[in-house]
């Protein structure tokens, strides 16, 4: 059954990006369309055209090799107003083209004046309208990290409220919205969360403005959809107004760049990765007796930034015991080659750069204490915290790994480093 069902899916894929082919022979262009379709998942399902000879030749030849051509790589630089994204924290954010999208949503649905519109985790969005004096509402941004945004912000006009949604959430009670504009990562589990934090600042008429993944992202994004509006009708009393396909446009982050360039895709369209918008409103109340507990847990990774660049680490080992250490490769150019949850490879990497590059270390301590003096003389550093002093040998081999760990830094700092605001 689960056999029939991928198959079904990469059918309608090929299907889809068979017609494609009909327009362009060119990957660029292929991209620029996709219908939500990844640009890997373009690449593999164009092999699978020719494989199966319902292309020809010269035209899977044509559109692989200008998936290479990097002249036609269109760069947006986005605003500095947050650091650099990293893909363990499922950070994708909205173009510009997006952000004005979403802006324009917003006021078609609100219908009155000084309403209360909440932004649930996405923080651009809420520094966009605020700086478009927005229809006089009264703007409330809910994120682990609103503090960080609340410098500059008139508190007349708009309220950061720092909230862990795996947490109790109780703060956000005292919360009466008119809307809830929300894009979680696009996984059933994280959907399940949002909308029961949501709800919680929910009363009758409360509209929800909800980003969803194209029916391509995976096999089960369809029936995972369809699952979610009818818990969200039954467990809460909301209802969908309105499904729009395909219209919200998101900024291609650097981490993603990279693993498209680790296929074989060099050029890279303005936003080519689309999303979908779900509208839904409350209109009844749901008395039930059951409680859901949303909570999701992911894996606890501690970070360090190095000026623009972000390195996530597993710490697990607090004390140094020893010197030896060492960093190996897990990948080639070290990029992890997906942005999907469900790829694999994944257990034996503990450090994790927001280039997407990954590697496996086998003494953490050490690790910590290179990556937080990672610009100084690393035996002055040992001296003055009063560690063993490391002999000749061993002092060459943390030196190594500091050396390694500056190109890492100075190589993603060229690819990325000067247009996204110091990480603090």
């Amino acid at each position: 059954m689960v056999a029939d069902n991928i198959t079904k899916f990469l059918n309608k894929i090929d299907d889809t990006v068979l017609d494609l082919t009909n327009d362009y022979d060119d990957f660029y262009m292929m991209m620029k369309n996709n219908h939500g379709i990844h640009p890997i998942d373009l690449q593999e399902s164009v092999k699978r055209l020719y494989r199966t000879n319902k292309i020809r030749k010269w035209k899977y030849i044509r559109i692989m090799e200008s998936a290479l051509n990097t002249n036609i790589h269109d760069f947006e630089n986005m605003s500095d107003v947050l650091p650099v994204p990293h893909i363990l924290d499922y950070d994708w954010r909205f173009s510009r083209q997006g952000l004005a999208y979403m802006a324009n949503a917003i006021k078609k649905i609100m219908k009155k004046k000084n309403g209360v519109i909440v932004f649930l985790g996405t923080p651009t969005l809420f520094k966009y309208c605020y700086n478009k004096s927005f229809l006089h509402a009264k703007l409330v941004l809910v994120d682990i990290n609103a503090d960080k945004h609340s410098i500059g912000i008139d508190p007349n006009q708009a309220l950061c409220i720092n909230c862990n949604l795996n947490a109790d959430c109780k703060e956000l009670l005292s919360i009466h919205a008119d809307i809830v504009v929300m894009d979680p990562p696009w996984y059933l589990n994280y959907y399940q969360l949002f909308f029961d934090r949501a709800a919680m600042m929910s009363g009758l008429d409360t509209k929800v403005m909800c980003i969803m993944p194209p029916k391509f992202t995976r096999v089960k994004t369809e029936s995972e959809t369809y699952s979610l509006v009818e818990i969200l009708k039954n467990d809460y009393g909301f209802v969908k107004k309105h499904y729009f396909t395909g219209v919200v446009t998101y900024h291609t982050p650097p981490y993603e760049q990279n693993v498209l360039k680790a296929n074989g895709i060099c050029c890279n369209p303005e936003n080519w990765r689309i999303g979908d918008l779900l509208i839904v409103e409350k209109v009844y109340d749901v008395i039930t007796t059951c409680t859901h507990d949303f909570s999701i847990k992911e894996l606890e990774w501690d970070e360090i930034c190095v000026n623009n660049i972000r390195i996530k680490y597993r710490a697990c080992e607090s004390e140094i015991n020893n010197y030896n250490i060492q960093l190996e490769r897990i990948f080639n150019n070290d990029i992890y080659p997906s942005v999907k949850r469900s790829f694999g490879g994944k257990k034996n990497i503990n450090v994790w750069t927001s280039g997407n590059r990954v590697f496996w270390c086998n003494n953490m301590a050490v690790l910590k204490m290179i990556l937080h003096n990672i610009d100084r003389d690393i035996f002055e550093v040992i001296v003055e915290k009063g560690y063993r002093i490391p002999n000749k040998d061993e002092l060459e081999k943390l030196e190594k790994i500091q050396g390694k760990l500056l190109d890492v830094i100075c190589l993603e700092a060229e690819e990325y480093g000067s247009a996204w605001r110091i990480a603090i």
